[in-house]
């Protein structure tokens, strides 16, 4: 009976309330579809940015040394390749060497020419008049001197990454045949866990991961997620302070037939559970509708940054922030029901039906 009650309370036409309690379910379910989507879009861009990093600049683990047998022992799943590194000056400008062979995954596209010699991106490509590039590095001589040397070398190609400027204007690749003995050899492991490298270097490797070899911009990224934490607790806020008015609306319009329930006998404590049973069934729609609004939001601004970015863009569905955030409304909006029940349980009857 009290299940029949609450459902003719919440959308049932019979009760004159469809209209209201369709409005409350509305605005909570727009709420809740804006604070997910934000934070899938929000996920996205920061996962996105980490991902390009990961990718092309600092690998998931890179041990210091060539150990690619062992480290493809120890990662069977993941991608083992061998590099080297030397600064130098290319043309007055200082950039990184990376030497690469021919199994290098780093994210490298050639836009131009191929990778058997020396590869630069654009920026560098317009300081050449002839084709070559003026490289400068230290160089251990003999007697452990230490001098400057220069040569002029012939550039095979131009590449781009996905990070952009920030990482092709510093970095010029040339063939690992051609590195030098005082280079600096790694080996990089993609697809592990970057938390396996406390593992490695127990096991007498030095070794770091990407959040070590990053972690300026790394701890910029998670200050970043909790700036982006506490705007959307603003949001959520403000969808508790509106689920307070929801709350205070429904008992409002529902007051007379209340108290109606009780002079037929139902009892005080039996009708209110009627009343918080129906508000909860118009806030269990407003999450199954949210869900669906999520979604729809969620394709929507995947073609949408699609188009921005000239690229396909694929947002996750934050499942467990959409859990979270209904079980602490749905906490919330259960103790706002009880405390309005027990306010309106202390009124008295004959007044609230005299009130027109």
């Amino acid at each position: 009976m009290i299940l029949s009650l609450a459902l003719r309370y919440s959308f049932s036409p019979v009760s004159h309330h469809r209209r209201r309690s369709v409005r409350i379910m509305l605005t909570a379910a727009l709420s809740m579809a804006i604070f997910i989507t934000v934070i899938s879009i929000m996920d996205y861009l920061q996962g996105e940015r980490i991902g390009r990093i990961r990718d092309v600049r600092s690998f998931d683990i890179v041990i210091e040394g060539s150990f690619r047998e062992d480290a493809e022992a120890m990662f069977p799943d993941a991608d083992v390749f061998v590099y080297a590194e030397k600064e130098a000056l290319a043309e007055g400008h200082a950039v990184v060497i990376r030497y690469i062979g021919d199994d290098y995954n780093g994210g490298i596209s050639m836009l131009r020419g191929d990778s058997s010699g020396l590869v630069v991106p654009y920026q560098l490509m317009s300081l050449s008049d002839d084709g070559t590039i003026s490289v400068t590095m230290l160089s251990e001589r003999r007697g452990g001197l230490v001098l400057p040397s220069s040569e002029k070398i012939p550039i095979t190609g131009v590449y781009a990454t996905s990070l952009g400027s920030d990482f092709d204007s510093s970095h010029i690749f040339m063939p690992l045949s051609a590195a030098p003995e005082d280079a600096s050899f790694m080996t990089a492991v993609k697809g592990a866990d970057p938390d396996m490298a406390d593992a490695l270097r127990s096991s007498g490797y030095d070794c770091r991961s990407w959040m070590e070899s990053e972690s300026v911009l790394y701890s910029a990224f998670m200050t970043e997620k909790t700036m982006m934490v506490v705007v959307l607790s603003f949001l959520f806020l403000i969808l508790l302070v509106s689920l307070n008015g929801s709350v205070r609306i429904f008992y409002q319009s529902r007051s007379r037939e209340r108290a109606e329930l009780i002079l037929l006998g139902l009892g005080r404590r039996r009708t209110a559970a009627a009343f918080i049973l129906s508000f909860m069934i118009v806030l269990l729609s407003a999450f199954i509708l949210s869900v669906v609004l999520s979604y729809a939001a969620i394709w929507i601004s995947e073609r949408y940054l699609s188009s921005l970015m000239y690229r396909a863009v694929s947002l996750s569905f934050p499942l467990s922030a959409m859990i979270v955030s209904s079980a602490v409304i749905a906490a919330v909006a259960l103790m706002i029901a009880i405390q309005k029940e027990c306010r309106e349980s202390r009124k008295d009857i004959m007044e609230v039906l005299g009130e027109r």
